[in-house]
């Protein structure tokens, strides 16, 4: 019977047609996108490659029980409030007690402080130290504090902070980003009054 006027006659759908499935969109020419590197994520990502190909790597674990360090944080930062007269004071971070630990323990055991330069190793007599930091977009970058042996814990304290300020802005420095005698970074999980903390030192 002939289609009504007006109306084509119904379209005929082959099997390789049918067994095709969807009509895929077509690929982008050249098939990928070169996405240009701040100056932070290109340091980051030399550093990172430099130290697992170059350097020896082995892993250490230790369980430490912080609470006497939770009680002379408790207190410093009562000390400061009482001196500052502020309502909020900067206060002294957990992270200013290890990164300063992890620097006097770099001045008692020398070795530990040192980099392998290809026909000797380099002792260093100042510790500078590399702190972890996660921005909101995923990417990890490691700004140095400088002579980490002689600063005090309030000093680190506020330089993690304006650090971090700094990583969330997009505002660190290439001076802020140089290769340090060791990175520290940090996983916390509490339980009561005792805190496990891994460290991983490059």
């Amino acid at each position: 019977m002939a289609a009504p006027a007006g109306v084509g006659a119904p379209a005929r759908v082959g099997l390789a047609a049918t067994m095709a499935g969807p009509v895929s969109k077509p690929v982008p020419e050249g098939g990928f996108i070169d996405i240009p590197l701040s100056e932070e994520r290109a340091a980051m990502a030399k550093r990172v490659i430099d130290s697992k190909i170059a350097v020896p790597h082995y892993y250490l674990s230790s369980l430490i029980f912080l609470d006497e360090i939770m009680k002379v944080r408790e207190k410093l930062n009562k000390m400061l409030e009482r001196a500052k007269g502020e309502e909020q004071p900067s206060k002294i971070s957990l992270n200013a007690f290890f990164m300063k630990a992890a620097a006097l323990a770099c001045l008692r055991v020398p070795e530990a402080n040192s980099f392998f330069m290809d026909t000797f190793v380099r002792q260093n007599n100042n510790v500078d130290i590399c702190l972890d930091i996660t921005t909101e977009s995923g990417m990890t970058v490691a700004p140095v504090v400088y002579d980490a042996h002689i600063k005090g814990l309030s000093t680190i304290s506020q330089e993690i902070r304006a650090f971090v300020k700094k990583a969330k802005e997009g505002t660190l420095l290439p001076q802020e980003l140089e290769v340090s005698d060791l990175t520290v970074s940090f996983t916390f999980r509490f339980l009561r009054l005792k805190i496990d903390v891994v460290a991983s030192l490059i």
